[in-house]
């Protein structure tokens, strides 16, 4: 599972093309070491899915969605505070 969101939406998800942003993930509560970014080939922002947890230990993002109780295709809510994100099922 990755997530991406359009270039037009993501003026708030700290980005820039080809580098990628550190950023504070929070899925339910856990938060975790992440990184976005963008490309000139493509039309989104997405999060890396390699991500670590506080005490650096490598965890996928599909698992951590997963453990979470979120499936593929899901909807969700990303909350933007500087490089802090915190997602958030789409129907909270």
């Amino acid at each position: 599972m990755e997530i991406h969101v359009r270039l037009d939406d993501a003026r708030a998800l700290p980005h820039a093309m080809n580098i990628r942003i550190p950023v504070l993930l929070t899925i339910s509560g856990t938060q975790y070491h992440a990184g976005v970014r963008a490309t000139p080939n493509n039309l989104y922002v997405w999060i890396f899915p390699d991500i670590r947890t506080l005490l650096c230990e490598r965890k996928k993002l599909g698992h951590a969605l997963a453990d979470a109780g979120f499936h593929k295709n899901d909807q969700v809510f990303l909350d933007v505070d500087g490089n802090s994100i915190t997602l958030r099922a789409s129907y909270q």
